[in-house]
């Protein structure tokens, strides 16, 4: 972008800058504070003020998904090598699963809308689940749910035991 020569106030732009043109700004918006009264320059004027800045941001909480995913990661070692890890999976899932409901009970805004285990490549001792719940303005439910496992972990590791006992595993 550089001043029209041919024109008086007026700011111009091509694919080469003719001779004898030494100044050139970048962009048309640099050219166009220097001479507002351009013809080009009212385009990027209109612009503006058809979106003019708002004193607050306007990013908000509208664009977030209807769900929140809780993600809850169990680390255990010791885990016998004949259990069947999937039946093991299986077995904390259903457990996972009575700590909501009860959760659910307890919270009436709580909608539980998936709970799943998420795979791992490998045989690992790490047990992951995702728990989808619907949304609720002001609350946020994955610190409750997981504050809700915590509490109940006695009640988790004595299930997995009685049902490691019921396959004849536990020691």
């Amino acid at each position: 972008w550089w001043k029209n020569t041919l024109k008086e106030n007026s700011c111009a732009t091509g694919p080469e800058i003719p001779n004898g043109v030494w100044e050139v700004w970048p962009t048309q918006k640099e050219c166009c504070a220097l001479y507002p009264q351009s013809e080009v320059c009212e385009t990027l004027n209109k612009k503006e003020e058809e979106n003019p800045p708002t004193p607050f941001p306007t990013i908000g909480a509208a664009n977030l998904p209807d769900f929140e995913d809780v993600v809850v990661k169990f680390s255990g070692s010791n885990i016998p090598v004949d259990v069947s890890v999937v039946a093991f999976q299986k077995q904390l899932l259903d457990v996972l699963k009575i700590i909501l409901l009860d959760l659910a009970d307890e919270y009436n805004t709580l909608k539980i809308l998936g709970l799943e285990y998420r795979s791992v490549d490998s045989r690992d001792d790490d047990l992951i689940y995702d728990i989808q719940v619907s949304r609720q303005d002001g609350i946020t439910f994955g610190s409750i749910i997981r504050d809700s496992i915590r509490e109940n972990i006695s009640f988790i590791f004595r299930d997995m035991i009685d049902w490691l006992d019921l396959q004849g595993i536990a020691d």
